[in-house]
């Protein structure tokens, strides 16, 4: 673990969408951890927040956050049943929303700023293609963002490319969740400069060192969507699982999605030994102990892994993740070390019952797993990181 050091830096401000003081589903809930380990550390932590709460202000300790209603907002309900269909065609969308939502941010931005003697803001998220503008309004301020991971969306990567200098390039500094992302962008005309590694992960208290109840059957578990794992990656794991119990009753699988994510006609694929659920943050966590091994085959070959939020969870409780390769993906996951890596989905299925078979193996992945999200994807240690980050002259 890395020592504590104080950095000059004393107010901070940070802006995103979908934030709110309290568990969600997805990586937001990273933020949330985030914001309460630094929070001790910072004189003030704001948070402005573009979300739906009814709420304009809350505060926990030396935490303000300001909730600002979004720009074409989707009514309640309306929001619920179109999420996921969002999620698979919302780049567009959303950009459009962000983009005009930044510009009726700029004036209550303003206001917060003096009020709270803010000295850095940092983006949580991008703000399309007028992310720009919060520079160019404050140029005073350092003004620095997170970029979780590149994800073309389906779009050409020279066009994406394109977006993300628009979005990022005029900002002081980003950082970005792996060298995989790093990379890209300097390829694609980032300055080299300006993008610096900074893990994310989640708390030590999250990774239970208690050994799991020996049980009969093996649990196998999947859980998306993330940005890399769309729904054609839950139907090609669905269909290694339906073989694997065709020859093997003795496993058990359980896809777990997030509620936003859950369709009725997902269920019509349970069987015995099969079982598909939907989960909370709570729920998902607890779930965990029960889990001998998750797998995550990934599809979108052309992004890059951050990791996704739920992969650091499941090492943290000893829970070895197994995927296919993809960029980013050797970050976190050694083969046979601390997670296993298959070169094709011909090869999953084979590695996943080899794997299974081996106790001695899993055991070992497991332990090591464990040890290196402690290592590598700690929040103390990313927290720190970030005041340094922000305390470094740019």
């Amino acid at each position: 673990m890395k020592t504590s050091k104080k950095f000059n830096v004393k107010n901070v401000l940070l802006l995103g969408c979908g934030f709110y003081l309290h568990p969600k589903n997805g990586d937001k809930n990273f933020w949330l951890n985030l914001c309460r380990e630094l929070s001790p550390r910072l004189g003030q932590l704001v948070i402005v927040s573009v979300n739906s709460s009814p709420v304009k202000f809350e505060q926990e300790g030396n935490i303000y956050q300001y909730n600002f209603r979004p720009s074409f907002h989707l009514k309640e309900g309306i929001e619920k049943g179109a999420r996921f269909k969002i999620l698979r065609t919302s780049p567009p969308w959303r950009v459009v929303q962000r983009s005009v939502t930044v510009i009726r941010l700029i004036p209550f931005l303003r206001k917060i700023i003096k009020q709270h003697q803010i000295e850095t803001i940092h983006l949580m998220d991008n703000f399309g293609f007028f992310t720009g503008l919060i520079k160019l309004f404050f140029p005073e301020l350092k003004v620095s963002a997170t970029g979780i991971t590149y994800n073309t969306h389906s779009f050409p990567s020279g066009l994406y490319s394109f977006y993300q200098r628009i979005v990022f390039g005029n900002l002081d500094k980003l950082a970005v969740s792996s060298r995989a992302y790093r990379q890209k962008l300097i390829q694609h005309g980032l300055k080299e400069e300006k993008v610096e590694v900074i893990r994310w992960g989640v708390p030590l208290g999250n990774g239970s060192d208690k050994k799991r109840t020996n049980h009969r059957h093996k649990v196998i578990l999947w859980t998306g969507f993330t940005q890399q794992i769309k729904e054609k990656s839950f139907y090609q794991a669905l269909a290694v699982a339906q073989r694997i119990l065709k020859k093997n009753s003795r496993i058990d699988f359980v896809f777990a999605f997030k509620p936003e994510c859950f369709q009725e006609r997902y269920g019509l694929y349970q069987e015995k030994n099969l079982k598909i659920m939907k989960t909370n943050q709570p729920e998902f966590l607890n779930l965990l102990d029960k889990v001998d091994l998750l797998i995550a085959p990934v599809e979108t070959l052309r992004s890059t892994i951050a990791p996704p939020l739920s992969w650091i969870e499941c090492m943290a409780s000893g829970v070895p993740v197994m995927s296919t390769q993809a960029p980013g993906s050797d970050e976190v996951l050694k083969h046979k070390e601390t997670g296993f890596v298959a070169k094709s989905y011909q090869e999953f299925e084979d590695l996943m019952e080899n794997v299974l078979e081996d106790e001695k193996l899993l055991k070992r992945v497991s332990d090591q797993a464990r040890e290196w999200v402690r290592e590598n994807y700690n929040l103390q240690d990313i927290a720190g990181d970030y005041l340094k980050f922000w305390g470094e002259r740019w």
